[in-house]
């Protein structure tokens, strides 16, 4: 009964109801989404890899979301825009953002497609430009060049600004990237940090944090991922308090009219509107496994599935490897 009321309460204050500014750090494991909501307006930035769009599109829908103001994709790699053709495919879409680098695979091709069928055309924005959600107005700080080689440093980086607070979404934003926005004399100071590159130590360079001086950081992260994300000096060089997906699962950050910043997150209220994928299916094979297994299809072919009953109820077979 308290997860249905709750469930209830979180689709008030995904559209009109909401009073102020909600951020949901969705938990996607090791790769970001973001969604926004602000006076019925809604932007989602990056959907996780092609695993998580269902777990994204169903999070929107449990909200009682069915229009997305403004759709952004930070950057070309699949544990951001891996989702994104799941969401074009599931709700009208206003305006779509992503920068002026493309990627060789089949995720960012399935993306396109997607954009195509949907009749959208791509934004590519400039740095400097503003965007509005609402009472919310986010500026875009990089990529400051479009000549980047690492793929990461091409990151649409935001900083939002909503009743006198300011939240700086640093997307995958390495070291390089975050030099030029220091050089061209973009303002950092932020109260709430997405922080850069799932906290990996190629970002949040020192220089870098002492311009943001949040008191609040967010990370988005995989449990046990192979990385060693987050880096402990990265860590160790934050301010304030860090809120982490792989530790609290689903954080949501509120502003209210006032300026009141308040977080919650899945492991201290947990929030029905996010379902654990516990399957993947291989949508060419039609075979589903478990997320361990050793036969898992490359990427781009992968589907997350919520339960045994729905893999067999999508036409899926169980793999004969993990015997799921």
């Amino acid at each position: 009964m308290l997860s249905i009321l709750l469930l209830c309460c979180l689709a008030l204050s995904g559209t009109e109801a909401v009073m102020g500014l909600q951020v949901h750090f969705i938990d996607v494991g090791q790769a970001d989404s973001t969604l926004l909501i602000d006076s019925g307006k809604t932007m989602l930035i990056d959907a996780g890899n092609n695993a998580d769009g269902r777990l994204v599109v169903r999070y929107l829908q449990n909200l009682g979301i069915e229009h997305i103001d403004i759709l952004v994709g930070t950057h070309p790699h699949e544990d951001h825009i891996g989702g994104l053709d799941d969401v074009i495919e599931n709700f009208s879409i206003g305006q779509i953002v992503m920068p002026a680098k493309t990627h060789n695979t089949q995720s960012f091709e399935d993306v396109l497609d997607a954009i195509a069928g949907s009749g959208r055309r791509i934004t590519v924005p400039k740095v400097g430009d503003l965007f509005q959600i609402g009472e919310s107005t986010l500026t875009l700080l990089a990529p400051v060049r479009t000549d980047y080689f690492n793929i990461n440093d091409h990151s649409l980086v935001f900083k939002l600004v909503r009743s006198g607070k300011r939240i700086l979404f640093a997307a995958d934003a390495e070291t390089v990237s975050e030099w030029h926005m220091i050089g061209n004399k973009a303002d950092l100071a932020s109260d709430i940090l997405k922080v850069g590159h799932h906290g990996s130590d190629t970002s949040t360079n020192t220089t870098f944090i002492g311009q943001v001086s949040p008191t609040i950081s967010i990370v988005h992260v995989g449990k046990a991922n192979p990385y060693a994300h987050p880096s402990q000096s990265v860590l160790k060089r934050i301010p304030g308090t860090i809120y982490r997906t792989d530790l609290e699962g689903t954080i949501i950050v509120s502003i209210s009219e006032t300026g009141a910043i308040s977080v919650d997150t899945h492991r201290q209220h947990p929030n029905p509107a996010w379902q654990e994928v516990l399957y993947i299916g291989d949508s060419s094979s039609k075979i589903y496994h478990r997320i361990t297994c050793s036969a898992l299809p490359g990427a781009a072919l992968q589907v997350g599935l919520f339960s045994k009953e729905e893999a067999l109820t999508c036409g899926y077979s169980p793999c004969t490897v993990c015997k799921p």
